[in-house]
């Protein structure tokens, strides 16, 4: 599964992090893998997040992606892309949850 989003640089989490040099809050990207996880899963809940990597900053307006794996059921494998300049998609984070029943 795919979703593909883009944090507005006028977006509120975006306002103050970081003056001059804007990024999109980890805790914030953390927060939307979250809310698609208990959108495609609804009967069930996160119990654990097990890795966390955040490997390159996303910018506002930049395009992005989540990609979630779940062949590991009930362990998740997530990992957020964005494009770089020339048009290539690069790893942005890399997480794996673990999720129980609700």
């Amino acid at each position: 599964m795919t979703e593909h989003f883009i944090v507005e640089a006028d977006a509120p989490c975006v306002q103050g992090h970081f003056p001059g040099m804007p990024v999109v809050p980890g805790a914030w990207l953390l927060g939307k893998v979250h809310a698609v996880l208990l959108a495609r899963y609804p009967n069930w809940r996160v119990e654990a997040l097990k890795k966390v990597k955040f490997l390159l900053p996303l910018l506002p307006e930049q395009s992005a992606q989540i990609n979630i794996d779940d062949n590991r059921w009930p362990r998740v494998q997530v990992s957020v892309q964005r494009l770089d300049e020339a048009g290539e998609m690069m790893q942005i984070l890399d997480a794996s949850f673990v999720l129980v029943p609700a």
